[in-house]
C-alpha cells in the first residue's frame, strides 16, 4: 500500500528557518518497510543565525487513501547530503532510529555525525533520505541557497559582532540542546539541566536569563530512541518556578526517562 510522507526541513543556527517538501513513499511503516519518494519542491529558507550546525527535520507519515497516520513505531532513517542531484558519493551521512507517533516525527540532523562547514562553500547540495533500509528516495531534495549561510560561521562579520547587535531578533530559539536520561545537559546552547524530579515525574530545565512561562514560550521536544526508550513516547511541556518542565510518557501510559532534544523559541 502506498503511503504519503509529508515533512518540513529547517536549518537550526540560532534562528528557525522553515520550508516544506512532499514525498510519496511505498509502505513506509514499521511493519511494511518500503520506501520510494519524490520531492515536489525545494526548501525555502530565511532568518539565518550562526549558532550551532544542525538541520531540524520533521514531518508526518500519512496513508494517501485514508489520510490517517501510519502505525506508531520506530523507523530506521538514513540521511545523506550530496553535491549532485543523482549519483556520486555522499559528502555526509547519518543513520538513526526515529520514533513516529500518530504519523509525526522530528529529529536533528548533525547531532550524531557533525557536518563539515567546508561543504557549505556555495556549491549546490541535495539531501537523500532512506527509510527502513529500502533504498534512497528519488529524486533527491535540493537544499536552497540560504542554507549555505552555515559556512558564514567561518567569516568575521560586522567587526566581530553578530548581526543581532544591530537588528531586532524575531522568532529565534532562545535555547536548544540535548538532555541526558538523568536530566543533566549533554550539549546545547543557553540552558542548564536541573535533573529529573522523580516526585513529579518530570525534567526541569533552566533557560539562561529567562523566567520560563509555558504561556509565553514555545518548546518542541523530541525523545531519542535508544535501549532505554524504545517504544513511542509523547512529550508535554509546562513551567514551574521559572523553569521549563518536560513530561515524557509512553503512549500506553506511565512516565518514562529518556534522552531528548529540545528547542525553545522566543515569543
Amino acid at each position: 500500500m502506498r503511503k504519503f510522507l509529508r515533512y518540513g526541513m529547517a536549518v537550526l543556527l540560532g534562528g528557525l528557518i522553515v520550508g516544506a517538501v512532499f514525498l510519496f513513499v511505498n509502505g513506509a511503516n514499521a511493519q511494511d518497510p518500503q520506501a520510494d519518494a519524490a520531492a515536489d519542491a525545494p526548501i525555502s529558507l530565511e532568518n539565518v543565525q550562526l549558532d550551532g550546525q544542525f538541520l531540524q527535520y520533521q514531518g508526518q507519515l500519512l496513508d494517501p487513501f485514508t489520510g490517517r497516520p501510519v502505525a506508531n513505531g520506530s523507523y530506521q532513517m538514513v540521511f545523506r547530503m550530496y553535491n549532485s542531484a543523482s549519483g556520486g558519493s555522499p559528502l555526509w551521512q547519518e543513520s538513526k532510529f526515529v520514533v513516529v507517533t500518530d504519523g509525526l516525527f522530528s529529529t536533528l540532523l548533525g547531532d550524531t555525525t557533525p557536518f563539515s562547514l567546508g561543504d557549505f562553500n556555495g556549491q549546490r547540495l541535495w539531501l537523500g533520505t532512506e527509510i527502513n533500509g529500502n533504498g534512497e528516495t528519488a529524486p533527491r531534495m535540493p537544499i536552497a541557497a540560504n542554507a549555505y549561510a552555515i559556512y558564514a560561521e567561518n567569516a568575521k562579520l560586522l567587526d566581530g559582532r553578530a548581526v543581532d547587535s544591530f537588528a531586532e531578533k524575531k522568532r529565534q530559539p532562545i535555547a536548544y540542546g540535548v538532555v541526558k536520561k538523568d536530566g543533566s545537559r549533554e550539549k546545547g546552547w543557553h540552558f542548564s539541566g536541573k535533573g529529573y524530579d522523580s516526585g513529579l515525574g518530570v525534567y526541569r530545565i533552566s533557560i539562561d536569563n529567562v523566567y520560563y512561562n509555558v504561556n509565553e514560550y514555545i518548546t518542541v521536544v523530541t525523545p531519542v530512541v535508544n535501549p532505554d526508550c524504545q517504544n513511542p513516547v509523547l512529550a508535554a511541556t509546562g513551567s514551574k518556578d521559572g523553569d521549563l518542565v518536560i513530561d515524557l510518557e509512553r503512549v500506553s501510559g506511565g512516565n518514562v526517562q529518556c534522552k531528548f532534544h529540545f528547542v525553545t523559541y522566543a515569543p
